[in-house]
């Protein structure tokens, strides 16, 4: 029987943040917020006020945020139940996104509602060594976001063997199975621990500990990892050197499996 590691964001949990609320225009420009977003985003630096909402975040997010507001104003039933979890560059937070559509007396759109809940302090420490108050490269994620039917649940760092890119959503693999993640790639290697996660291709990042060992195909260099859903991740050359020194490969030895480690 599997063991799920993930853990769920509960109502009593979301009942003790605060909440942020944002109001959109049709038009989709910021009209109005209350205090707790005002105290969490960066009004001072980005001017959000009669602008899309799209250019308030990184240039990264902007098309997730973009592609929620379509869906929510298309009605799509998915946008009802799932959230979009996603990083914002000043602070830099973790916030939980809900949209909802709003509408006149003859059912005619108006504008939406954002609302969402900061768990940055849920998912993400400093670094060892850091101030207490760190910057946005000194946060460090001790679970990732996933979505997981239709429910947000975080997924404790440790237990992730790989991270894969796949188009606007990293799939998130465990030894249990396959999870998805609204976080980009990139956001995601930022905020792992670099001693313990090597992005090995444009598109993968290993967890070290979870290597089982290295494979030569032709010309292809391949990660072993241990669990049944690991997927098939290709090294790029350019890293192969790098990720034999992490894993301890003594030069001119045949790659092999011990200890979950290759030595």
């Amino acid at each position: 029987m599997s063991v799920d590691h993930s853990t769920n964001i509960r109502l009593e949990l979301l009942e003790t943040l605060p909440v942020g609320i944002v109001h959109l225009t049709a038009e989709r420009e910021v009209a109005a917020m209350n205090d707790h977003a005002r105290a969490i985003l960066p009004i001072d630096v980005k001017r959000p006020f009669g602008r899309l909402v799209s250019q308030f975040h990184t240039a990264r997010a902007r098309t997730k945020v973009d592609a929620l507001l379509d869906e929510t104003a298309t009605g799509c039933p998915l946008s009802a139940q799932s959230s979009l979890t996603m990083m914002i560059d000043i602070p830099d937070r973790v916030l939980l996104i809900k949209l909802s559509q709003l509408s006149d007396e003859a059912q005619q759109p108006t504008g939406f509602i954002l609302v969402f809940f900061d768990v940055t302090d849920w998912v993400a420490v400093p670094s060892e060594g850091d101030a207490a108050t760190p910057t946005a490269a000194q946060l460090r994620l001790t679970q990732i976001p996933t979505l997981v039917d239709r429910q947000v649940r975080f997924l404790p760092v440790p237990s992730v063997t790989c991270l894969e890119s796949n188009a606007h959503t990293v799939r998130i693999y465990t030894r249990e199975g396959v999870h998805t993640c609204n976080l980009s790639i990139s956001d995601l290697q930022d905020r792992l621990d670099p001693r313990q996660f090597l992005r090995v291709h444009r598109r993968f990042i290993v967890n070290l500990d979870q290597v089982t060992g290295l494979n030569r195909v032709g010309s292809r260099t391949l990660v072993l990892l241990q669990g049944q859903a690991a997927p098939e991740v290709p090294v790029s050359r350019e890293v192969i050197t790098r990720l034999k020194r992490a894993l301890k490969v003594p030069k001119g030895v045949a790659s092999r499996a011990k200890n979950g480690r290759v030595d």
